[in-house]
């Protein structure tokens, strides 16, 4: 799947499919018009779509970009629950497959760890995890994630959650399974997706967390996956760089290799270029796609380290 962000602009789309591609994921349009013009666009082309939160940009002001689920706040969660059911609303009568928000949301920063290469759109979007509990998110996570199921009973879309910066209370330590894994197993109903940008980014940022054992133990969940990279220390110079194989973990860059190696064992999946393709020659965008599908397909070609 390619990205349709911001703008409607068919062209950047046809430059961007592949043969083999199989939908778009639509996000953060200019207006509603573009909306329309996205989805006749792909029911034109016979492509599957599938929606980021919000479909729309800034057609929730109270909410923003990111509903926060998991908020303190109980006027927040419920204005960014009720955003997301009008979502599911719009995507349905689309004809969208899904609809992917993110969790959690705020994000719980680990205290220590320098997250100064992070871009956050505003303050509400993350908070120190000295300023919660482990109960206190598993109620409000327990409730979110019940929430969601709920609102999404009986719409043809399936709600998709995708892992935010994650803290050791989600993702788990020696001694424990980490609460992701638990509101994952108990609603299945919902899909996950993983960032694999994202999950670069914590790996530098964040000493304890270990990516492909998060992906290990997710990978049963996994619904959507989202590629992308960024060199560590140049993030908020604008990051979604689209992988390539000379891009390598020792220069700074993700470990797409390792990455993708762990998902090859998915049996099906939405797997979704976060990428901005116009930094990168066409020929080199070839290279970048015809890599991924043979990496996800278990292949390891000569030389290949």
């Amino acid at each position: 799947m390619t990205g349709i962000y911001g703008a409607f602009d068919p062209e950047k789309v046809a430059r961007e499919w592949r043969a083999g591609f199989h939908g778009v994921e639509i996000s953060c349009l200019r207006s509603q018009k573009d909306a329309d013009l996205a989805f006749s666009f792909a029911r034109d082309c016979e492509m599957g779509a599938g929606v980021h939160f919000p479909l729309v940009r800034d057609s929730h002001p109270a909410v923003g970009l990111h509903p926060p689920l998991t908020s303190n706040d109980a006027r927040e969660r419920r204005a960014g629950f009720d955003a997301i059911a009008r979502e599911l609303e719009m995507a349905d009568r689309y004809g969208a497959r899904y609809l992917v928000v993110h969790y959690p949301k705020p994000a719980i920063l680990k205290a220590g760890a320098d997250w100064s290469d992070w871009r956050f759109v505003s303050d509400r979007e993350a908070i120190d995890e000295r300023a919660t509990s482990l109960s206190q998110q598993e109620d409000l996570s327990y409730a979110a994630f019940e929430t969601l199921t709920e609102i999404a009973r009986g719409s043809g879309v399936r709600v998709v959650i995708e892992h935010d910066i994650l803290c050791p209370l989600h993702y788990g330590t020696a001694g424990g399974q980490g609460l992701l894994f638990r509101l994952l197993k108990s609603h299945p109903s919902l899909g996950f997706c993983v960032d694999l940008g994202r999950l670069h980014l914590q790996e530098v940022t964040d000493s304890g967390f270990d990516a492909v054992k998060l992906l290990k133990r997710a990978l049963t969940y996994v619904t959507n996956v989202h590629v992308w990279t960024v060199k560590a220390g140049t993030n908020k110079l604008g990051g979604h760089i689209p992988v390539h194989p000379d891009l390598r973990k020792e220069d700074g860059w993700g470990d797409i290799d390792g990455f993708l190696r762990t998902l090859s064992a998915l049996d099906t999946g939405y797997v979704m270029f976060e990428h901005r393709a116009d930094l990168v020659t066409p020929e080199r965008l070839d290279e970048t796609y015809a890599w991924i599908a043979s990496m996800l397909a278990g292949d390891r070609p000569t030389g290949d380290r």
